[in-house]
Formats: C-alpha cells, sequence, structure tokens
C-alpha cells in the first residue's frame, strides 16, 4: 500500500494515471492527499491522511489510509491512532465494510474483533477490556447488522454481569443481570423488545427487592 506522494508519485512505483491528477496536499502544507478523476471529480485512487501536528517538527503520524475506486472505499483500509498504534483495520467492497474487522486499544491490545457483510455487522463480535489484556466485555452474535441470538457481558474479574437473547434485533426470552459477587441482581422475561410475564429484582444478599407482572410490555397492577 502507498505511503506518501513525491512529486506526483506514490511510492512503490505507481505513478497518477493519465485523466487523474492529485489534491491535497502532505504535511507539513496539508493534512490529506488523493487522487481525483478529473472528468468525474470523484476521488479515484490511493488516499492517505495524517494526524494534525502540535509541534510542526514533529515527524508526520499517518491517520488513515486506503483506496477509493469511483469515489468509494475499496480494497484494504487502515486507521492509526496518534500515537502510531493501528486503530482499525479491515477491507471494503463498493464503499462498505466486508469481512474481517479489527480495532485496538491506543495501548496496541485488541479492541474488537468481527465480520461485516455489506457494511452491517454479521456473525459473532467479541469486545475486550482496555484494562486487562484478552479479558472479554461482551459478545454477541449478530444477522445482516442486527442483533440475533445469546448477549454476554462479563465484569472486569471474569463473572457475567448480563445475559440475554435477541430476536431480529430485539431482546427476546430471558433475561438475567447479576450483583459482583454472584448474585442475581434482576431477572425476567422479554417478548419481541417488550417485558413480558413475572420481573424480579434482588439486592446483593439476594432478598428480593421488588416483582412485577407485565404482558407485551404492559404492567399489570399489582
Amino acid at each position: 500500500m502507498p505511503h506518501a506522494v513525491v512529486d506526483g508519485w506514490w511510492l512503490y512505483g505507481s505513478q497518477v494515471p493519465p485523466g487523474h491528477a492529485l489534491a491535497g496536499a502532505p504535511p507539513p502544507e496539508g493534512a490529506a492527499v488523493w487522487v481525483v478523476e478529473q472528468a468525474s471529480g470523484l476521488r479515484d485512487g490511493p488516499y492517505s491522511e495524517w494526524w494534525p501536528r502540535e509541534d510542526p517538527q514533529a515527524e508526520p503520524k499517518l491517520r488513515r489510509q486506503g483506496v477509493f475506486v469511483d469515489g468509494e472505499q475499496v480494497g484494504e483500509w487502515i486507521l492509526w491512532h496518534p500515537n502510531g498504534r493501528q486503530r482499525r483495520l479491515g477491507k471494503f467492497k463498493d464503499g462498505l465494510e466486508e469481512g474481517r474487522f479489527v480495532t485496538w486499544f491506543e495501548t496496541g491490545q485488541i479492541e474488537s474483533e468481527g465480520r461485516f457483510v455489506g457494511g452491517r455487522r454479521d456473525g459473532l463480535w467479541v469486545w475486550w477490556r482496555p484494562d486487562k489484556a484478552r479479558q472479554k466485555h461482551r459478545e454477541a452474535t449478530y444477522v445482516m447488522g442486527r442483533p440475533h441470538g445469546r448477549w454476554t457481558e462479563w465484569f472486569i474479574d471474569g463473572q457475567t454481569s448480563l445475559m440475554c437473547d435477541y430476536a431480529e434485533g430485539k431482546r427476546h426470552g430471558p433475561y438475567r443481570t447479576w450483583h459482583r459477587n454472584g448474585r442475581v441482581a434482576e431477572r425476567g422475561e422479554y417478548w419481541a423488545g417488550d417485558k413480558h410475564l413475572t420481573w424480579e429484582r434482588f439486592d446483593e444478599r439476594g432478598d428480593l427487592l421488588a416483582s412485577s407482572r407485565w404482558v407485551h410490555g404492559r404492567r399489570i397492577p399489582d
């Protein structure tokens, strides 16, 4: 992948093709540079963008880099944090995210990982905590951009904090949350996104705090 522009040439030997022109400017004159198809005015070729610099003498650091075709993002795109570590990596097809995507915290630890299909999350997605290497924070399954199936969250010590199910983007089925000591904090049922049947809340000792009855999102008076 090209890294900069020098006298009209992208590094690694790729020259701006006929009918195209460079736009923008690299540091220190500008913050981004790209190739434009002159007839349409659309971005059509490599694109590089740099982080703003507080110190003009500091070495420029890339912020975003990839390729446009007919104005749309295609192929591999990389984003970086200001400290130079990778922030996001994935591929685009016809301007939409496609395939595996990974994000990282500024520390270099992985933040999230999953797949896109046509610009929408699809399949298993996992998020990790910034304060503990490879400690899961949340895990969920998506179908065409909507949660579908099990959704789970964890405390920093690895104990489950929330568990529920989704159907076509709406909570559906059992719902549970826990206190840090492992006791149930709240439990109930959802039906197509609405509270349904009996819901209960408990304190950290396991004593019942409140109970209510619901029918498709409507609370039944006590």
